[in-house]
């Protein structure tokens, strides 16, 4: 969701980031932390775009969660498929990721709607 904040509109998500100090999670904290870096770092001539913005949170949130990633993949698909370069970005790592069966038969056809 802080993300999709960002996304949005840079100035208000920076706004949220900055009073939003810390996660339960360590892990989301740490991606919270890596965005924060990230947004710090941009310049008006020199800006993540919405992809590099995704792969920024993904990483830490992907390194912990283990057998669970289809399900980062399934959030990440509902909330920000609505963003086309994102979009397209998720379609091609689907397309080269295999995935549980188990995951597939629950969340398959709801990624595939979201991706369309």
């Amino acid at each position: 969701m802080l993300l999709d904040e960002v996304l949005q509109d840079r100035d208000i998500g920076r706004q949220i980031l900055e009073k939003y100090a810390r996660d339960k999670s360590v892990y989301a904290t740490r991606a919270i932390d890596e965005l924060r870096l990230a947004l710090e770092h941009e310049t008006e001539n020199s800006k993540f775009n919405n992809v590099q913005l995704l792969k920024i949170m993904r990483k830490p949130l992907h390194d912990q969660i283990g057998e669970n990633k289809p399900i980062l993949f399934f959030y990440m698909a509902k909330y920000f498929s609505k963003y086309p370069d994102i979009k397209t970005y998720l379609r091609n790592l689907r397309m080269r990721q295999s995935h549980s069966g188990i995951y597939e038969r629950k969340y398959g056809k709801q990624i595939n709607e979201y991706l369309e």
